[in-house]
Order: C-alpha cells, then sequence, then structure tokens
C-alpha cells in the first residue's frame, strides 16, 4: 500500500517561508489509524541507527528504553535533523512558498495555499507513475478531492514518516 505522509511549517507573512514535505512509504499492510504499520517502526529503527550508530544513549530527545522514540523535528537538533535528511532512503518532495507571495495572497488564504502546495506535490509523485492509496497529514491540512486520508493531531510524534516528510 502506497502512502504519502505530509507535515507543513511556516506560517508566512511575519512568520517567514510556508514549507511542506511529503515522503512516499510503502506500507506492508493495510492503512490502520489504531495500529501503526511495520514500515513505521523500519522508519524509526532506522533513524536510531544513523543517529546512534554504536547504541550511544540519547539526551532529551529520547524517551524510549533511553533511545530516539520519535520523528518530530522540532525535538531534533539542527544537526540530528541535517543527517536523517541527507541519508534518508525513501522518495520525498519538499515545497516552499515565500513570505512575499503570502503577503500578495492575504494570511487568509494559508489554509488554500497549502492545499494547494499538496496538489503540487502529489502532482510530482504523480508524474514518477506514484498514485497514493492513501495520506497520512499533519495536524488539520486539507488534502484535494479524490484521495483517501486521516488528519493526525500531533501525527509527526505519532507517525516516524510524517516525522520525516517535517524533517
Amino acid at each position: 500500500m502506497k502512502v504519502i505522509s505530509i507535515d507543513e511549517c511556516g506560517r508566512g507573512a511575519g512568520y517567514g517561508p510556508l514549507a511542506i514535505g511529503l515522503t512516499l512509504i510503502e506500507y506492508k499492510n493495510e492503512f490502520n489509524p489504531k495500529v501503526r504499520d511495520e514500515k513505521e517502526e523500519e522508519i524509526l529503527n532506522w533513524a536510531r541507527r544513523i543517529l546512534y550508530p554504536q547504541g550511544e544513549r540519547g539526551n532529551c530527545e529520547t524517551r524510549e528504553k533511553g533511545r530516539l522514540s520519535t520523528l518530530d523535528s522540532k525535538k531534533l537538533t539542527e544537526r540530528r535533523r541535517i543527517i536523517l535528511h541527507q541519508q534518508y532512503p525513501y522518495p520525498y518532495f519538499v515545497l516552499f512558498k515565500s513570505a512575499q507571495e503570502i503577503n500578495e495572497r492575504g494570511v487568509g488564504e494559508l489554509n488554500h495555499i497549502f492545499t494547494e502546495m499538496i496538489e503540487e506535490g502529489l502532482y510530482r509523485f504523480k508524474s514518477m507513475g506514484v498514485l497514493p492509496d492513501f495520506i497520512l497529514c499533519d495536524g488539520n491540512l486539507k488534502v484535494p478531492q479524490g484521495y483517501k486520508y486521516i488528519e493526525v493531531l500531533r501525527g509527526d510524534y505519532k507517525y516516524p514518516s510524517i516525522g520525516m516528510a517535517s524533517v
């Protein structure tokens, strides 16, 4: 099952540019919001091996058995985000909108702009021959009509694939 995970950051205008990350994961099972797929666990274990190659104990970024327990980018140091980003083995896209564009369109258009950015990211995957079976979105991002999706509050904490979309 092809799952695209999406996360965003920024609010434009006075806060700077908007960014959105989309990553593609091949789930081993049908999507079930109550059970994290094995592939999500593989992503988290991959990140643990990258960040703690010798089984080193972590610091404040860890909560689970002295090891990394989330890929929430806000809980990772910049150095660790860069390391993960550079070695990430799955297809992904990162899209940006400038603060100037947000100002020109108006802050009230943010939700519409995020949806346009999601459409562009999905189009890029489609141009690679990838049609998602399901989409996981952090927070309350709105996915274009015609896709099965779920909005997950604190999704970057709950799903490693959404966390990597934020990285």
